[in-house]
């Protein structure tokens, strides 16, 4: 039975390995082809706009939106995005993007959409800013109380506070877009911009509706198995497990529902709730040490690296957002010693006297994985595609 249970850990090993391989050598983004103008045209419900965005990072000069829009005209871009996913929090200071938009369709209405979690979108954006440069206009503004903020109905304030923004566009007219963007939190910067059609985003709205409830269901199902297991066999302590599955399940739909974060409360609040799932992890796992030599020990473990997240937490809540590489290391620095913390006592267990302890030191594993690409992928040390940043989602 121990020689089983150690060829099943093997082959979980085995399985997360073609998964870090898989990430590593493909792209689920379509390239683009090298065009300065993205065409809209009847037969495309949804454009996405990697491939026409150039940017260019905010430095010490005195940029905006006319002199970003000036450059892109005389050629004096800045580096153009090659993929359908960005990745803005590579960069430590805010971001300009120029896009240039022309339509060969007959819609003139159009929704700038920023992606939701399908679509490997995690970015948090306290501030951002859309300018039309040929009518010099600013159509969103969450850093000033500009007139076309006040002019937009509640229902798109709201919208836009998700991940979207409604812009208009005649039929057979060119517009050139400057957006500046401000990315804040410690999660992956990674925004799926595209210009659907009104139709299209209502309608991606009810699929996302279906595809979020129908997820809901999945994670009530599971937690009503652990709670039949705890109630035949009377062993309340597993109920911890349902308690985690809510957290990752709130987790995901946090991050879904909220983009535009203007006062960086969400950001901060989100990071909690992460922290708290990780705290979660911890106590299911003290199920497994119970009753053993490793007991008081993996319960020091506990509270001694708990402790130290929570101090580097309200440390990062002091520092300035313009700090994002010492914020990111104080958040998830201390969780990552967590995991792999939870790791290590768990293999450790499986391999002296608990042979169920694979499974522990598997789902251990799994979260190390998916937290360690969150990372990677953070910092552009390997490639921002779907695969890289949903993972984390997929295998814990």
């Amino acid at each position: 039975m121990k020689a089983r249970g150690h060829n099943r850990f093997i082959i979980l090993i085995a399985s997360l390995l073609v998964i870090a391989t898989l990430a590593f050598v493909s792209s689920v983004q379509a390239q683009t082809p090298i065009t300065n103008t993205l065409t809209l045209t009847n037969n495309e419900q949804r454009n996405f706009l990697g491939g026409f965005l150039y940017i260019t990072p905010e430095d010490n000069t005195k940029l905006n939106a006319s002199t970003i829009a000036t450059r892109h005209i005389n050629n004096l871009r800045g580096k153009r995005a090659d993929q359908n996913i960005v990745n803005i929090n590579a960069q430590s200071t805010p971001i300009w993007i120029a896009l240039s938009v022309k339509n060969n369709s007959t819609t003139k209405d159009w929704v700038l959409h920023f992606g939701d979690v399908s679509d490997a979108r995690q970015a948090f954006v306290k501030n951002m800013m859309v300018f039309e440069h040929h009518t010099q206009t600013v159509l969103f503004s969450s850093m000033d109380a500009t007139e076309a903020n006040e002019r937009m109905p509640q229902a798109q304030m709201y919208s836009m506070h998700k991940n979207a923004l409604p812009i208009s566009i005649a039929p057979g007219e060119t517009q050139l877009y400057v957006l500046k963007i401000a990315h804040e939190g410690p999660f992956i910067g990674s925004i799926t911009p595209s210009l659907m059609t009104n139709k299209h985003y209502v309608e991606s709205i009810q699929n996302e509706g279906l595809l979020t409830n129908s997820f809901k269901i999945i994670m009530l199902l599971f937690c009503g198995f652990i709670l039949a297991i705890a109630l035949t066999k009377k062993a309340f302590a597993y109920l911890i497990f349902g308690i985690y599955t809510l957290l990752q399940a709130a987790l995901i739909t946090a991050i879904n529902q909220n983009f535009l974060t203007p006062y960086g409360i969400m950001p901060d609040l989100i990071t909690l709730l992460l922290i708290s799932t990780i705290f979660t992890k911890w106590l299911s796992s003290q199920i497994f040490f119970s009753k053993t030599s490793y007991d008081d020990k993996s319960m020091l473990a506990l509270v001694s690296v708990g402790g130290i997240i929570m101090v580097c937490f309200i440390i990062s809540l002091f520092i300035s957002n313009t700090a994002s590489t010492l914020n990111n290391i104080l958040i998830m620095g201390p969780i990552f010693i967590a995991i792999l913390t939870g790791l290590a006592f768990s293999v450790v267990l499986a391999y002296s006297n608990r042979t169920d302890s694979l499974y522990l030191a598997g789902s251990w594993l799994a979260l190390f994985v998916g937290f360690s690409f969150q990372i990677a992928t953070n910092y552009n040390l390997i490639p921002t595609n779907a695969i890289n940043i949903n993972n984390f989602w997929v295998i814990i």
